[in-house]
C-alpha cells in the first residue's frame, strides 16, 4: 500500500518509494516502487531514488501505522516494547505523528537504531518523537542521545521536556549519512531506562536551530570578561548541550590553539596560576538561558552554543585590536573550533562577539573609543568569515562600563567610555548592541564583580543575544530616544526606549541615588539643582528644576560620574555598584525568567545628551 507522509515539503515529481516490512527485530525487507509526489500544498513524506531510502518513519515499539513502518533497524538485545491506550496530547508538537506512534515505545538501558540505505554523505533532518507513557512525574527517566557518535542531548527527561505525562514532544536535529549510507541513533540511560516512540528522517537540514549547528560566541575584553575574582565558581553543571573547549572557558593564553583539541560540557571553574584568579565568568549562565528560552518558546527545538573567552586582564583596545598577538589568539580559537566541529560532523558559525571592556581606556582617557569598537567588530567579522566561510554578519554585544574610573588617577574620565559605547550602538545599530549597564550589580575587589553578579551579567547578555540572533529583532536597551530630551526654563522631559514598559523608579534594588541618578548641566558647565524626578508616563520622565536655565548647550546626564554624587568621592576606586557610586534608579518591568534566581530588569544606561529648548520656552526668553 502507498504511504503518504505529510509535511516535509518535498518538491513535485516522480520518485521511488520504499515500502518496508519488518522481518523480525532489527531486520527488514524493502521494495522500491515509483510514486508521484505532489507539489506545494500536498502532504508528502516518502521519497527515494533507485536503491536509496531517502525518507524513513519508524514506529518504535509498535506496528505499522499510516506512514510509519513497524519497528525496525534496532539492536534488540536488552530492549522491549511498551504500549498504552491513553490519548496522547500532541498540542505542543507541530505536524505530530499519528496517535499510535506515541502510544508505543521501545525501552532499554541502551537503545541503538542504525538506519541503512540513505544517500552516502548526504544531509538529513532527524526528528525523534517522544511521549512519557510510563512515569507520572519528572526526574524518573533521563538519558543521553547521540547521533553518529556525537552527543546531541544530555540527561533528556521526556516528562520535563513535554511538561506532563502522555504529552508529545519532539527533538529535531541535522545529521549527515555515513559513507555507507547510514545514520546511527543511540540512547543511553542515565536514570532508569531510555525510551523512544518514533524516528523520522528526511532529506535536507532540520528546520529551526539544531544542536548539530554549533553557535560560537567569542568573548573579548579585560578581566571582567573572564571572571576575575568571581570565586567560587557557581555554574558547575551543564543542563543542556552547550560546550567549551577541553581547556575551559578562559583560553586567552592559547595563542596557537595546539591544546584546543575537543569540546567539553560548558561549566565554570576556578583558574589559578595566572596574575588574576578567574572564577565564574557568567558565560555558562548566558548560554544556558539562551537554550532554556529557546526550548520554552519551541519545545521541539534546541540550541547549542560554544563559548570561548579571549579576554586579557588590563589590556586596552590598542593591545587587543587587529594585528596584536591577543587578537590572533581569538582567531586561533575560531580556527580550532571550526576544525573540531567539522571533524565531529557539526556545522559551525561564530554567531556573536561578547565584549566586556573599557576600564583601561577610561583610565587612559582614550578618545574616539566608539570608532575603536566599530573597527573591532568589522575586523573580527571579516577575519572570522574568512575562516568559517559564513556570510552572515557577526554582531557585537557590549556591556556598558560602570564604575568610578576617575579614581584611577591617570587622567581618566568616568563617563567618556560609557558614552562612547552608547554612541557606537547609535552609529552601527545593526552591528553593535549595548546590552546595558552594570551599576545595578554587586562589585568586589575594586572594579570586579562578585560571582553571582558575573552570572547575572551573563543572563543580561543572553536576553540581548536571543533577541538579535535567534528572534531576528533589534535589541535596544533602556535609553533616551534620540532627540527626545526637551527643556523649559524650569524643567526637563525625556522619552525613553523601554524594552518592557512601564518605567519604574526602584530604590530597593539600587540604593537611592541623588535625584534618582539624573543631573542637569547648564551651558556654563554648572550643575543645576533638581527639585523632583517623576514618571510622567509608561516611557517618559519629568524633571523639575530648582533653578532656571536658558540658552543652548544644556545637557541631561544619568548615572554620569562622581560629580553630583557626594557619597562617591573621586578618590574612591572601590565606589562602585548598586549601593554607592555612579548609578541610577530607573528600570523597566521586564519579567524574563532567570535560571538562577536573578531579576533581569533592564536598567537605564549611563548617558549625557543635549536638551533642546522647547519653542514655547524660547519664546518666553
Amino acid at each position: 500500500m502507498w504511504q503518504t507522509l505529510p509535511g516535509f515539503g518535498i518538491m513535485a515529481g516522480v520518485f521511488l518509494v520504499s515500502l518496508t516490512a519488518c522481518s523480525g527485530p532489527g531486520g527488514s525487507a524493502r521494495t522500491t516502487l515509483p510514486q508521484v509526489i505532489g507539489g506545494p500544498g500536498t502532504d508528502a513524506r516518502v521519497r527515494s531514488a533507485a536503491g536509496v531510502n531517502d525518507v524513513v518513519a519508524i514506529n518504535a515499539g509498535g506496528a505499522a501505522v499510516e506512514n510509519f513502518s513497524a519497528d525496525e533497524d534496532y539492536r534488540p538485545n536488552g530492549t522491549w516494547p511498551t504500549t498504552t491506550t491513553k490519548v496522547i496530547d500532541t498540542s505542543g508538537v507541530s505536524n505530530p505523528a499519528p496517535q499510535a506512534v506515541y502510544q508505543s515505545a521501545r525501552s532499554g538501558a541502551a537503545l541503538t537504531y542504525t538506519i541503512p540505505g540513505l544517500t552516502p554523505s548526504a544531509a538529513y533532518a532527524v526528528r525523534l518523537d517522544f511521549a512519557e507513557i510510563f512515569w507520572k512525574s519528572a526526574a524518573q527517566r533521563s538519558f543521553n542521545i547521540a547521533i553518529n557518535g556525537v552527543q546531541v542531548a544530555a540527561n533528556f527527561d521526556i516528562f520535563a521536556a513535554a511538561g506532563n505525562a502522555n504529552k508529545a514532544v519532539a527533538l529535531s536535529y541535522s545529521a549527515t549519512a555515513s559513507s555507507s549510507g547510514t545514520i546511527v541513533i543511540a540512547l543511553t540511560a542515565v536514570t532508569n531506562n531510555a525510551m523512544i516512540n518514533g524516528i523520522e528522517i528526511s532529506p535536507g537540514a532540520s528546520p529551526g536551530p539544531s544542536p548539530l549547528s554549533l553557535n560560537h560566541v567569542l568573548v573579548i575584553g579585560q578581566s571582567l570578561s573572564n571572571g576575575a575574582y568571581g570565586i567560587p565558581a557557581l555554574t558547575t553543571t551543564q543542563p543542556f548541550n552547550n560546550v567549551m573547549f577541553n581547556t575551559g572557558i578562559v583560553n586567552g593564553d592559547h595563542a596557537n590553539a595546539t591544546d584546543l583539541v575537543s569540546f567539553a560540557p560548558l561549566v565554570e571553574s576556578v583558574l589559578t596560576g595566572t596574575v588574576t584568579v578567574h572564577g565564574e565568568t557568567g558565560w555558562a549562565a548566558a548560554a544556558n538561558l539562551v537554550t532554556a528560552l529557546t526550548r520554552s518558546a519551541s519545545p521541539s527545538s534546541d540550541y547549542r552554543m560554544l563559548i570561548s573567552d579571549d579576554g586579557a586582564s588590563g589590556y586596552s583596545y590598542a593591545q587587543l585590536m587587529q594585528g596584536t598577538a591577543q587578537y590572533a589568539v581569538g582567531l586561533s580559537q575560531v580556527k580550532a573550533a571550526h576544525a573540531i566541529a567539522q571533524a565531529d560532523g557539526f556545522s559551525h558559525v561564530v554567531s556573536a562577539l561578547f565584549v566586556v571592556h573599557g576600564e583601561q581606556d577610561a583610565s587612559l582617557g582614550t578618545l574616539g573609543y566608539e570608532s575603536d569598537l566599530e573597527a573591532w567588530q568589522a575586523d573580527y567579522q571579516s577575519d572570522i568569515q574568512a575562516i568559517t566561510g559564513q556570510t552572515a554578519p557577526i554582531p557585537m554585544f557590549v556591556s556598558q562600563l560602570s564604575g568610578n574610573w576617575d579614581a584611577v588617577g591617570l587622567g581618566g574620565n568616568a563617563a567618556l567610555i560609557p558614552q562612547a559605547q552608547l554612541q557606537a550602538s547609535f552609529d552601527e545599530p545593526t552591528k553593535i548592541y549595548l546590552v546595558g549597564p552594570k551599576y545595578m550589580l554587586t562589585f568586589s575587589n575594586g572594579p570586579h564583580l562578585t560571582n553571582t553578579s558575573y552570572r547575572q551579567m551573563g543572563e543580561y547578555f543572553a536576553k540581548a543575544y536571543r533577541s538579535v540572533v535567534i528572534e531576528g529583532k533589534p535589541w535596544i536597551p533602556l535609553r533616551p530616544q534620540p532627540s527626545s530630551i526637551t527643556c523649559t526654563t524650569n524643567s526637563v522631559d525625556v522619552a525613553f526606549d523601554v524594552p518592557v514598559p512601564p518605567l519604574v523608579l526602584d530604590t530597593t534594588l539600587v540604593t537611592a541615588a541623588e535625584s534618582d541618578g539624573f543631573s542637569v548641566v547648564n551651558g556654563s558647565g554648572k550643575l543645576v539643582p533638581i527639585s523632583a524626578v517623576t514618571l510622567s508616563g509608561p516611557s517618559t520622565v519629568h524633571i523639575a528644576l530648582g533653578a532656571t536655565i536658558s540658552g543652548s548647550n544644556n545637557r541631561l546626564q544619568y548615572a554620569y560620574g562622581s560629580d553630583g554624587h557626594p557619597s562617591c568621592p573621586a578618590s574612591a576606586l572601590t565606589c562602585n555598584g548598586s549601593q554607592t557610586g555612579p548609578r541610577g534608579n530607573l528600570r523597566d518591568s521586564d519579567s524574563t525568567p532567570s535560571l538562577y534566581g536573578n531579576n533581569l530588569y533592564n536598567w537605564a544606561v549611563q548617558f549625557e545628551e543635549p536638551c533642546t529648548m522647547s519653542a514655547a520656552a524660547k519664546d518666553s526668553l
